[in-house]
């Protein structure tokens, strides 16, 4: 079944707590903490919008953080709503409340805090595999288990470099609706298995684009030197309203945000250092972040840590 991408809405799941990034995330969503200068969301929103999806929901604690993407130009011919969240309420309420309003026929389900290169196009060219062949499966990426013919199993995220990504037909938001006490006892990969069995409606589909999922400082690390290594192809970012000075050793992959000024004989690397950020003559920072308005005093030796 061919998915047609003006009826598909693209969900980015942004409503984490991110207590694996505490301090940081107590004072920024981590799907809005920058890497090379861009949010995380919003490579989530680019790889989507490069396989033609234009219609967005954001699901969020924190509305009012997240109502600037209307005003990015490069999202301009795209409608974006947003749906704010008290707390986190699990993928299966968050469907269900996303999708209370509309009648989209197609839903396709990402996380906020992966930075993903992009999306291949076969994505959105298939929404049921229940039925097909376990080299049929194979041939389109899809990660599932067959038995007897049918689908009994599908793993969102099998390993480090590969995430799920769901995608839901109309149907199987009606059969979601309609089957609340299994996903409540179950959770929604089993529930999902179910309903993979029973309706043939659902498809957990991989793709093999490398991924970084940011859930702690490494990861975080690690997002950034892909992102400058594979996306922007650059050695280090600097905004260009900082100021560095010419004495100061700076990388590899290094990210650092408005305004900010790194004074001689200091060293940084595999950092992210974000807006109006002072770091004094003699400082060593490596394999961190340093939030923004901070100072980091003449000499300080910052290595794996978070300073907000």
């Amino acid at each position: 079944m061919q998915i047609k991408k003006s009826q598909t809405l693209g969900i980015v799941l942004a409503a984490g707590s991110g207590t694996r990034l505490h301090p940081l995330t107590k004072s920024i969503s981590k799907a809005l903490i920058p890497i090379a200068g861009v949010p995380i969301i919003e490579y989530s929103l680019s790889a989507l919008t490069k396989i033609g999806i234009k219609n967005f929901n954001i699901v969020c604690q924190k509305s009012k953080d997240f109502e600037y993407l209307l005003n990015v130009k490069k999202f301009h011919n795209h409608n974006i709503e947003i749906t704010s969240i008290k707390k986190p309420i699990g993928i299966r309420k968050t469907i269900l409340a996303v999708t209370k309003n509309n009648n989209f026929k197609h839903y396709l389900i990402c996380h906020a805090d992966n930075v993903y290169s992009s999306f291949p196009n076969k994505l959105l060219q298939v929404s049921t595999f229940a039925g097909l062949t376990f080299e049929k499966f194979q041939k389109n990426n899809i990660n599932a288990r067959i038995q007897n013919g049918k689908v009994i199993d599908f793993l969102t995220k099998p390993n480090a470099t590969i995430s799920g990504v769901y995608v839901f037909s109309r149907e199987a938001i009606m059969y979601i609706k309609s089957n609340n006490k299994i996903f409540d006892s179950w959770g929604i990969t089993s529930g999902l298995q179910q309903a993979l069995v029973d309706k043939n409606v659902i498809a957990g589909l991989r793709f093999t684009k490398k991924i970084i999922n940011v859930n702690t400082l490494q990861d975080l690390i690690c997002a950034n030197s892909y992102v400058l290594k594979n996306i922007t192809k650059q050695k280090n970012f600097i905004d260009k309203n900082s100021k560095i000075d010419v004495n100061a050793k700076i990388g590899p992959n290094v990210s650092i945000g408005k305004n900010s000024v790194i004074n001689a004989q200091t060293s940084i690397s595999n950092s992210i250092i974000m807006n109006d950020v002072i770091v004094k003559r003699g400082a060593s920072i490596k394999n961190s972040v340093i939030y923004n308005r901070n100072i980091v005093t003449q000499n300080s030796n910052i290595i794996n840590q978070i300073i907000i």
